[in-house]
């Protein structure tokens, strides 16, 4: 193919992985990779001397993030075709990297004919209306996309770019979450905030409402007032969608059948595969006390991408956390890392930004092990298995002290997707 027909492909990404894989997909087609670095400071260079007709753009980088290279980069060409392809597929990122100006939004990991199927669709349409795409998992194991109504909406062409960005400002106008209602409304001050937080990490199963009544921090009958006050004015996308005229009710209500029938089945296919798993009790655990404690005290939105069997070959992160566990059965719970995503973890614990690592960084993040093991164990004590739990330890990846595959035991790897960025946790268990 004559290189003058070929669209001139940029890319950014810190996996090496990724970079190997999108070169692979585009050989032989209409599309040339002209440039691709891993990091934030090196694209800007690039970009100006390579002039690309697309750039694919990762989220999380080192250094400076994609939505910051995003900027930069239409600051200084306008015009510039941005595609962010992530595995953060959550509402804010979508909603964030499209307000700022990017063209697409398609989310890791893909297959090959969808993905040549968006860049030549992008590559072709002169309006370049934005969607957003999401791909299912093409290895087995338990599959779960995280992609909310609006952007299921954005992945069947249903609604544009510039009507779910309407609609999301609609509905953040009028909606205010629980506590914040309770905070202007006087009910609760810092301090009750503080003291509702420290419950949640002892206890996650304990919601807000269930909290304040137990503390008496208020009456119930006053609760009950301001929650069906925040029901009463809270929407959903699909209402918003509705109110801003990009969709008439019987077409939400279609629409919101046929997402309800996808999810559904995601459900069942997770429930399928976890039916496989060894020590399943335990793995759903450890899983489910990760997901609620970054959600409730970290407030990131985490959710399963895979399950599966952990090979010896695994591919270690910057850092592996590991917290073992002895009783009826020996067990380990296992974080495996990134330099960024470990910075996050110790930010939300220090209740500030730490942009560097240390010893307190490490001590915060085995805190946070700590309290989701304790959790899990707990738990699981109710149904006759019963723990002690040794401290957790940290191995730096990237010197001498890695972390070692036992080939004695075996280990259940966990991918999970997170507004904080990917990550993976391992349990452990003896064979």
């Amino acid at each position: 193919m004559p290189d003058e027909k070929r669209t001139r492909i940029m890319m950014v990404d810190d996996s090496s992985f990724m970079l190997s894989l999108i070169t692979d997909m585009l050989k032989g087609t209409e599309f040339e990779i002209v440039g691709q670095c891993q990091n934030g400071s090196h694209a800007m260079e690039l970009y100006e001397r390579t002039k690309p007709d697309i750039v694919l753009l990762d989220v999380v980088l080192p250094e400076q993030t994609g939505p910051e290279i995003l900027d930069k980069i239409l600051d200084m060409d306008a015009n510039a075709k941005v595609i962010m392809v992530s595995s953060l597929g959550t509402e804010d990122i979508v909603v964030d990297c499209l307000r700022r100006g990017a063209k697409h939004f398609i989310q890791k990991p893909f297959d090959q004919e969808h993905f040549l199927r968006e860049l030549r669709d992008m590559n072709s349409k002169e309006d370049e209306k934005s969607r957003k795409v999401n791909v299912g998992l093409s290895f087995k194991g338990i599959i779960m996309g995280m992609r909310f109504f609006g952007q299921y909406l954005l992945e069947k062409h249903r609604i544009t770019k510039e009507q779910l960005l309407n609609a999301i400002t609609y509905q953040k106008n009028i909606n205010i979450s629980l506590e914040q209602l309770l905070i202007q409304g006087g009910h609760l001050n810092g301090k009750d905030v503080m003291r509702i937080k420290n419950i949640q990490k002892k206890d996650l199963d304990k919601d807000l409402p269930s909290i304040i009544l137990e503390e008496k921090l208020m009456p119930k009958d006053k609760l009950d007032e301001v929650m069906a006050e925040q029901k009463k004015s809270r929407i959903y996308i699909g209402e918003a969608l509705v109110k801003t005229g990009a969709l008439d009710m019987q077409e939400l209500e279609q629409e919101l059948k046929s997402y309800k029938e996808e999810e559904s089945k995601e459900e069942w296919e997770i429930t399928k595969g976890l039916e496989k798993v060894k020590n399943q009790i335990i793995v759903k655990s450890f899983i489910d006390y990760t997901i609620k404690i970054f959600q409730k005290i970290a407030g990131e939105m985490v959710k399963v991408r895979a399950c599966v069997p952990a090979a010896k070959t695994f591919t270690l992160q910057d850092y592996t956390f590991e917290q073992v566990g002895k009783g009826n059965i020996d067990i380990a719970f296992i974080f495996n890392l990134s330099e960024e995503v470990t910075l996050r973890t110790a930010s939300v614990m220090y209740g500030k930004e730490i942009v560097q690592i240390n010893e307190a960084v490490i001590d915060a993040v085995k805190e946070f092990l700590n309290i989701i093991d304790g959790n899990s164990c707990a738990k699981l004590s109710s149904v006759g298995l019963s723990f002690t739990t040794l401290p957790p330890v940290c191995h730096d990846n990237r010197t001498n002290n890695k972390f070692q595959f036992n080939a004695e035991d075996e280990y259940m790897l966990v991918s999970l997707i997170s507004t904080m960025g990917d990550f993976d946790i391992l349990v452990k268990s003896k064979v």
